[in-house]
């Protein structure tokens, strides 16, 4: 559950920029 978390951060800082 730990993991997800840091994969969500990934997903909205990616298409942002």
């Amino acid at each position: 559950m730990k993991q997800q978390q840091s994969a969500s951060s990934n997903y909205f800082v990616s298409p942002l920029p």
